[in-house]
């Protein structure tokens, strides 16, 4: 099994900008990241550790590795024109409408909540793991903040106490 974590690991690490694959140059860039930083990274490790595998540890690795995607999903809509311009291909680049760009970002920003409250209420995740709530006025306030990039990308928009200083 640690093979196959490891096999996997490396298509991904040589395919992601290289080989013949080149799959961050197909829009699958944002993806793949979430996959290795989330389940594939948390579920190896947990399973070279212990030698097992783990619902609660995979049910939290999809949420982690949707908050990861998020990170590189959020930048590339907000450098869509000019990725577009470059022919550079990334998930907001192959979506296209800016509607479509959105309603993913819905999913990435809110999706991890859902499957961790999900979680919670069916057992399988202990009431604790409910502190993820304390980030969701994040979450929001990033989602509200496309929203209105996407209205006018113009406008200058002054950051929330929590991103730190934007200088220059």
């Amino acid at each position: 099994m640690i093979l196959v974590f490891a096999g996997v690991a490396a298509f991904f690490c040589i395919f992601y900008s290289g080989g013949i694959f080149r799959l961050s140059y197909r829009g699958l860039g944002e993806l793949i990241i979430g996959i290795m930083f989330g389940p594939l990274s948390m579920m190896g490790i947990f399973f070279v550790a212990t030698g097992e595998f783990s619902i609660i540890l995979t049910i939290i690795s999809f949420a982690i590795g949707l908050l990861v995607s998020n990170i590189i999903y959020t930048h590339s809509i907000l450098d869509v024109d000019a990725d577009r311009e470059v022919n550079k291909m990334t998930m907001a680049v192959l979506i296209g409408n800016k509607k479509t760009m959105l309603a993913v970002s819905f999913l990435m920003n809110f999706l991890p909540f859902i499957i961790i409250i999900t979680g919670v209420v069916l057992n399988i995740l202990a009431i604790y793991y409910l502190f993820v709530l304390l980030a969701l006025p994040m979450a929001i306030s990033l989602f509200y903040l496309l929203i209105q990039f996407h209205k006018n990308p113009q406008k200058e928009f002054s950051p929330r106490f929590w991103m730190g200083p934007f200088e220059k």
